[in-house]
């Protein structure tokens, strides 16, 4: 027995909302990563995750969505509200 196109249609659809929902998490991690000059699986290392390349998976949007303890773990590091990991779009500002 096969997954109906029906059910796999719905189960594409949720993946594709759940991959967007955490896109600026995705992409705050990455760039707050990039000011540490660590590697994803180094980073994952530091924070003491149990799979250290979980921060990896977390930036490519792999695998289960992001966990309380994790956020809060990457908020503390970096000193930055977990709401604004979650909610708001990273910004670079080149200082003159």
């Amino acid at each position: 027995m096969g997954i109906a196109t029906k059910d796999f249609e719905k189960l594409e659809k949720q993946s594709s909302a759940e991959f967007k929902k955490y896109a600026n998490f995705r992409a705050n991690i990455r760039l707050l990563r990039y000011t540490t000059d660590l590697s994803a699986d180094a980073m994952g290392k530091t924070l003491k995750f149990k799979k250290f390349h979980r921060l990896r998976m977390l930036e490519e949007g792999k695998g289960a969505s992001v966990r309380l303890e994790e956020a809060e773990a990457i908020g503390k590091f970096f000193k930055v509200p977990i709401e604004s990991l979650l909610y708001k779009k990273a910004k670079i500002v080149f200082e003159e």
